[in-house]
């Protein structure tokens, strides 16, 4: 597994979890959302409360699918509240 952030400080906390369960399959990397990454392509994509986060989703969909192996699957979630943040 891959794993990035564009936050070094996410990812040093997330480095530090794995050590705890000394899980040697993932590694982390500072990567945004749009570019290419060691390992692709992947058979799946998750992007977690990300596309709220962008300016430019078309451009991040068409790197994602780049991301992908035919057939790949691109798993998201994300609350899109625009104006509406103020409910949170």
């Amino acid at each position: 597994m891959t794993a990035s952030d564009v936050w070094a400080e996410m990812i040093r906390i997330a480095q530090s979890q794995l050590d705890e369960i000394s899980a040697d399959n993932i590694k982390f990397i500072d990567a945004e959302a749009s570019q290419d990454v060691p390992g692709q392509p992947f058979d799946a994509v998750c992007a977690f409360s990300l596309l709220r986060l962008i300016d430019d989703i078309p451009n991040v969909l068409e790197a994602t699918f780049r991301k992908l192996k035919p057939g790949g699957y691109f798993l998201t979630k994300t609350v899109c509240l625009k104006d509406n943040s103020w409910l949170i």
